[in-house]
C-alpha cells in the first residue's frame, strides 16, 4: 500500500492551470481530496503493518528524534537566511 501511494502523490490534481490530462480531475477541492486520501493511505500502510509494541516504540523513537532535531535546527537555519538577506539587501515583502 505504501508504494501505491507514493506511486500517486505525482498524479495530485493542479490548482491553476488544470494540465490536460488531468481533465476532470482538477481544481482545489478535488486536490485537497486526493491529497487526504493518499496521506490516510500512506499512515495506515506505515504504521498499520506493524503490530508489535517493540516496533511501534522504534517508530516513536524515531519520529520523536527527528522532530527534535528539526526543532532545534530550524531556528539556526531561519537565523543564517535572515543574517544572509539582510546583508544583501533582500529584507522585506
Amino acid at each position: 500500500m505504501l508504494a501505491v501511494a507514493m506511486f500517486a502523490l505525482p498524479f495530485v490534481a493542479y490548482r491553476n492551470p488544470p494540465p490536460p490530462f488531468l481533465g476532470s480531475w482538477s481544481g482545489e477541492i478535488t486536490m485537497w481530496i486526493q491529497i487526504s486520501l493518499i496521506l490516510i493511505v500512506k499512515t495506515v500502510a506505515t504504521v498499520g503493518g506493524r503490530t508489535s509494541a517493540g516496533s511501534l516504540r522504534a517508530l516513536n523513537e524515531l519520529a520523536q528524534t527527528l522532530s527534535a532535531a528539526g526543532r532545534a535546527m530550524g531556528p539556526v537555519a531561519a537565523g543564517g537566511l535572515f543574517s544572509v538577506a539582510s546583508g544583501k539587501g533582500r529584507m522585506g515583502g
